[in-house]
Protein backbone atom coordinates (compact mmCIF):
# COMPACT_ATOMS: atom_id res chain seq x y z
CA UNK A 1 0.00 0.00 0.00
CA UNK A 2 1.75 3.08 -1.13
CA UNK A 3 1.45 6.12 0.74
CA UNK A 4 2.97 9.47 -0.83
CA UNK A 5 3.52 12.56 0.35
CA UNK A 6 3.31 15.76 -1.54
CA UNK A 7 4.88 19.44 0.09
CA UNK A 8 4.46 22.02 -2.09
CA UNK A 9 4.06 25.88 -1.60
CA UNK A 10 0.20 26.73 -1.73
CA UNK A 11 -1.10 27.94 -4.55
CA UNK A 12 -2.17 25.11 -7.08
CA UNK A 13 -5.59 25.10 -7.77
CA UNK A 14 -7.81 21.73 -7.16
CA UNK A 15 -7.78 20.98 -10.95
CA UNK A 16 -3.84 21.02 -10.83
CA UNK A 17 -3.98 18.47 -7.39
CA UNK A 18 -6.24 16.42 -9.34
CA UNK A 19 -4.07 16.26 -12.42
CA UNK A 20 -1.11 15.85 -10.12
CA UNK A 21 -2.41 12.58 -8.36
CA UNK A 22 -4.11 10.99 -11.50
CA UNK A 23 -0.50 11.30 -12.68
CA UNK A 24 0.95 9.84 -10.13
CA UNK A 25 -1.12 6.90 -8.71
CA UNK A 26 -0.95 5.71 -12.26
CA UNK A 27 2.74 5.96 -12.25
CA UNK A 28 2.63 4.03 -8.95
CA UNK A 29 0.33 1.76 -10.45
CA UNK A 30 2.36 0.93 -13.46
CA UNK A 31 5.68 0.71 -11.43
CA UNK A 32 5.16 -0.72 -8.40
CA UNK A 33 1.99 -3.46 -9.75
CA UNK A 34 -0.66 -2.56 -7.40
CA UNK A 35 -4.24 -1.09 -7.85
CA UNK A 36 -5.53 2.41 -7.89
CA UNK A 37 -7.49 2.37 -4.53
CA UNK A 38 -4.63 0.98 -2.82
CA UNK A 39 -2.24 4.34 -2.95
CA UNK A 40 -2.59 7.11 -1.05
CA UNK A 41 -1.36 10.70 -1.79
CA UNK A 42 -1.34 13.24 0.66
CA UNK A 43 -0.64 17.04 -0.16
CA UNK A 44 0.76 19.20 2.42
CA UNK A 45 0.47 23.09 1.18
CA UNK A 46 3.06 24.75 2.78
CA UNK A 47 3.11 28.39 2.81
CA UNK A 48 6.25 30.20 2.01
CA UNK A 49 6.65 31.81 5.54
CA UNK A 50 6.91 28.06 6.62
CA UNK A 51 9.86 26.94 4.39
CA UNK A 52 13.95 28.10 4.82
CA UNK A 53 17.17 27.10 2.56
CA UNK A 54 20.45 27.85 3.90
CA UNK A 55 18.99 29.99 7.15
CA UNK A 56 16.89 31.92 4.67
CA UNK A 57 12.94 31.89 4.76
CA UNK A 58 11.67 31.29 0.97
CA UNK A 59 9.66 35.07 1.42
CA UNK A 60 13.26 36.61 2.11
CA UNK A 61 15.03 34.44 -0.90
CA UNK A 62 16.15 36.94 -4.00
CA UNK A 63 13.58 36.93 -7.03
CA UNK A 64 15.02 35.51 -10.41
Amino acid sequence: MPFIHVYAYAGRSVEQKRQLVKGMTDVVCSTFGVKPETVHIYIFDQPPTDAAQAGVLTIDEPKP
